[in-house]
């Protein structure tokens, strides 16, 4: 047996099982100079019962060390079956609830000590803590949670299956490469979206397959030989343009010298990584396009500075090239 699958469950789910000196031996062994180590797989269940073990234990957040074990989800089904949090530590506002549902599918490594950190001010003195939006671990959480939903709404807009035959019946396919670990959350909507045909939806994480009576979830990988070729058909036909009316950020670039440098190159670009870098966000998560392809300057010239911004007529003239070059 994989040793996290050892571990999880004495510092989780087994805490409020063991008892006296036995359940302190075995805490000792997971302890790192005098932090707590506890593994917890990327769901809200795993979370669930590591929380109310070290609830139960009074285990402070500064003395706790998460680490993540991927591959692991679902392990203690049981887990899912337990009273809400509400039962374990009083005060615990349903609104952390839905925000701990959300920021679990989120990449970010440290987004378990601040769950912990949050439900432990929570149950500890600060039961309206989630109204002080100046407070910095209610920003970070929404933050968090923000970032989830816009990924998940661009997966909804994105999604296309395709018609394929697995073993002499019909099947629909979908591929889709999310930035967060979203497949669990939204293949329930999934489900109640398209219920009345077969379907699995890959991506590089988690496949889900849906069969018109069962919901269930395999790890990712390769894809399946009979999925492929209408898969990598699908991927190649996607929109790259889509859901650009909606983009949370949209960064238009165009060099005032060289229409053939790169947009947001030299002394713009590096200014540009130290602005996404206040703002949490990295580079290479964004899409950075030239607007007006070659000849931008020549057709619409340099805007004049006006009090107001630019004229309609340069605007619409820039959006109709901002269109050509998000297609190409």
């Amino acid at each position: 047996m994989d040793v996290h699958q050892e571990l999880r469950p004495v510092i989780g789910a087994r805490w409020s099982q063991v008892r006296g000196a036995q359940g302190d031996r075995l805490a000792a062994r997971h302890r790192d100079g005098g932090l707590t180590r506890v593994f917890v797989a990327p769901d809200l269940a795993s979370f669930r019962v590591v929380a109310r073990g070290l609830l139960a234990r009074g285990e402070p957040p500064a003395r706790v060390h998460f680490e993540e074990t991927r591959g692991r989800q679902g392990m203690w089904p049981e887990a899912a079956r337990w009273e809400a949090w509400g039962r374990a530590a009083s005060g615990v506002p349903r609104d952390f609830v839905g925000l701990a549902q959300k920021v679990v599918c989120h990449r970010e490594p440290a987004r378990w000590a601040l769950l912990y950190r949050v439900l432990w001010r929570l149950t500890h003195g600060e039961p309206s803590l989630l109204e002080w939006h100046d407070d910095a671990d209610v920003r970070r959480l929404r933050w968090l949670e923000q970032a989830v939903r816009r990924d998940t709404q661009a997966l909804m807009a994105a999604l296309r299956f395709r018609r394929v035959w697995r073993d002499g019946r019909e099947h629909h396919v979908a591929w889709y490469r999310p930035e967060h670990l979203i497949v669990r959350d939204v293949a329930p909507f999934l489900v109640r979206r398209f219920p009345h045909f077969s379907w699995s939806l890959f991506t590089p994480d988690t496949w889900a397959h849906w069969d018109r009576e069962r919901l269930t979830f395999e790890e990712g990988g390769a894809l399946p030989e009979w999925a492929r070729a209408r898969v990598e058909l699908a991927a190649s036909h996607s929109p790259p343009r889509a859901d650009v009316e909606r983009a949370s950020l949209l960064l238009v670039g165009a060099s005032p010298v060289d229409i053939a440098e790169p947009p947001f190159a030299g002394s713009a670009g590096a200014l540009l990584e130290v602005v996404l870098g206040r703002a949490g966000l990295t580079r290479s998560s964004r899409r950075v396009v030239r607007p007006c392809g070659d000849g931008c300057r020549s057709r619409h010239g340099v805007f004049p500075p006006t009090a107001r911004g630019k004229g309609a007529p340069a605007v619409m003239g820039w959006r109709a090239w901002w269109r050509r070059s998000a297609r190409g």
